[in-house]
């Protein structure tokens, strides 16, 4: 189980049966194993989660799935489709449904922000990519809105409570100021993932660092897979 990251929460992870993409927006993605099929995940229509120009970037390789959340616009998707070869499948998903495919089963929960964060099972390993579904809070936002976002990002982790993750890619936003650990740490204590790979720090990643220094973090920090710089490369043995 080979991971990469690319930038701000672009990931590629080969997997033995598949390589995934999540999230291209920019920067230069390796070169993929030619022989495994390529699925390429996009949570959303954020500028700095997508960038239909994914569709270039795989045109070398044999087999291509775009799995995307059904908030990007029919004018993109149709754009993409009628560049890509026939060979390629595009599967629009909206919050809170399943796909099947020979190498992987998907899922998807809804954002607190825009699209979804996908739940994806493999080589008899569990996968997860938050997009943006994150405890969003910030300074000065009225008791309502604190307390209805805390309750809508619980309500979505409580679907998949229980889950055992080998994998999860989660926000850690530096623009959040003191409450940038909220969600990340949520996470954390009441599902958990072997790997842990913060992401959307928008080049911050000195962020990473402090979690891991703040005494809250004790009880997962081993889990935390730091990142500190585009192109970097983590193997895992389990």
């Amino acid at each position: 189980m080979k991971i990469q990251f690319i930038k701000h929460s672009c990931f590629v992870v080969t997997m033995p049966c598949a390589t995934l993409i999540f999230d291209y927006s920019r920067g230069e993605l390796p070169e993929l194993d030619q022989e495994l099929p390529v699925f390429a995940f996009i949570s959303h229509v954020h500028n700095d989660h997508f960038n239909p120009a994914i569709v270039d970037e795989l045109e070398n390789y044999p087999s291509v799935t775009f799995i995307m959340s059904s908030d990007i616009p029919e004018k993109d998707r149709e754009a993409m489709q009628k560049k890509a070869s026939d060979d390629r499948r595009f599967i629009c998903m909206d919050a809170d449904e399943q796909a099947h495919f020979p190498e992987l089963t998907v899922k998807t929960l809804k954002s607190t922000d825009e699209g979804v964060a996908f739940v994806i099972e493999m080589d008899r390993k569990k996968i997860y990519f938050a997009g943006d579904l994150h405890w969003w809070t910030w300074e000065g936002e009225s008791d309502e809105a604190e307390d209805a976002m805390k309750q809508a990002y619980i309500h979505e982790m409580d679907k998949i409570k229980g889950e055992q993750f080998d994998l999860a890619f989660l926000v850690l936003d530096p623009r959040q100021e003191d409450r940038y650990w909220w969600g990340f740490d949520y996470f954390m204590k009441n599902i958990g993932a072997k790997h842990a790979f913060p992401m959307h720090c928008w080049g911050k990643y000195q962020l990473i660092d402090k979690l891991l220094a703040e005494p809250f973090s004790e009880s997962y920090r081993e889990n935390v897979v730091p990142v500190h710089q585009s192109g970097e490369v983590f193997d895992f043995l389990r």
